[in-house]
């Protein structure tokens, strides 16, 4: 499921998030005991432009992991979701708080909210093993200069200062909600 540098000892397979049977048959093949699910069309911006794609895989994409999972894996241990603060959407109070209303402003926000609350049902109706953390400007390795953080390296490397940055007023915390979910029991 993963696409990245080959290591020995490791299983590859690649496949589409809006493709259930492809995952069905991983997931039977595979069997994970812990889902760690990051994938996700994960541009705001493009969500507004491309709404159904951005749903068929930031939503149907979760529904169709989450689904094969549960039906597939019933021994398993852990179902981790990368939810977004997208899902507060425009806050009048701070800091913002896990049990504010969700007010997502866009359809990226939106689907991220679909998400968590269908593995909430998941987890009501089934006992699926979910979690959900909404984590804020997470980096891999797309080096796309519109995220934040990209944006900073990609100035810093080439010697741009002031740094520039689009909106600055937003407050993110990204290493105590990290330190969190390593300890979840």
């Amino acid at each position: 499921m993963i696409q990245g540098e080959k290591r020995k000892g490791v299983s590859y397979y690649f496949g589409d998030l809006t493709d259930y049977l492809n995952i069905h048959d991983v997931l039977t093949d595979f069997k994970p005991d812990v889902i760690i699910h990051l994938a996700a069309q994960t541009s705001v911006a493009y969500s507004f432009t491309h709404t159904t794609e951005v749903f068929n895989v930031n939503f149907l994409g979760v529904v169709n992991i989450a689904e094969a999972a549960r039906r597939v894996l019933p021994k398993l241990k852990r179902f981790i979701f990368s939810g977004s603060v997208e899902a507060y959407g425009i806050q009048t109070k701070f800091p913002t708080k896990e049990d504010m209303e969700l007010r997502a402003a866009s359809p990226y926000g939106v689907a991220k909210i679909a998400s968590e609350k269908f593995l909430k049902y998941l987890n009501q109706a089934y006992g699926f093993p979910a979690i959900i953390f909404r984590n804020a400007n997470s980096y891999g390795r797309q080096h796309n200069h519109q995220f934040v953080i990209e944006s900073m390296m990609y100035q810093m490397y080439n010697g741009k200062s002031p740094i520039k940055l689009g909106d600055p007023t937003p407050i993110r915390d990204f290493i105590l909600s990290l330190i969190y979910l390593l300890y979840i029991n």
